[in-house]
């Protein structure tokens, strides 16, 4: 985890640098994306360990662009977070909320980075067995069911202000 948290700096670092330039999005990772969206909605869709092998694949891929500070958009960081949001790891959830919250900083209007640094916030959360802040995670009866149960939310540790500031419902 420490040599992706200073590749996340330097990138970071990369990105404010350069920030009053007109940062494009990189199409190498574009693909990335477009490619674990167009697995996820695909009719049929893979079995869930070929989705994870090739989740794994885009991580490494996308590592390697952070690593080569290819990341400039506030799109390439939440497209690169949304890629790690997929890993089964607690170290790459973590890398997702990172990215997305970079995302968000260089691009406030950018509901997507907004939404994905509250999504990601809470997965973290979940995943160290906390409850969740902003109520975006939610629990699988199965591999095939749909969405069927919030997880436990702390309703206090954020407002429903906040939450809608993240695109997120506020929490009755």
């Amino acid at each position: 985890m420490r040599a992706a948290a200073y590749f996340l700096v330097v990138s970071l670092c990369s990105a404010y640098a350069n920030a009053e330039e007109a940062a494009s999005d990189d199409a190498t990772l574009t693909a990335l994306f477009n490619s674990d969206q167009a697995e996820r909605t695909a009719v049929p869709r893979n079995p869930w360990p070929v989705i994870e092998k090739h989740d794994r694949e885009r991580a490494l891929s996308t590592l390697k662009l952070l690593k080569e500070g290819r990341l400039r958009s506030a799109t390439d960081y939440c497209h690169a977070s949304l890629i790690f949001h997929h890993g089964q790891e607690l170290d790459q959830t973590k890398m997702a909320y990172s990215l997305a919250w970079i995302g968000y900083q260089l691009d406030p209007t950018n509901q997507e980075c907004a939404l994905l640094t509250a999504q990601a916030w809470d997965r973290v959360m979940t995943r160290q067995g906390k409850l969740q802040w902003y109520g975006t995670q939610y629990a699988r009866r199965d591999e095939k069911a749909a969405l069927s149960a919030l997880l436990p939310v702390d309703k206090d540790a954020v407002t429903n202000a906040e939450r809608r500031r993240f695109g997120v419902d506020p929490i009755p």
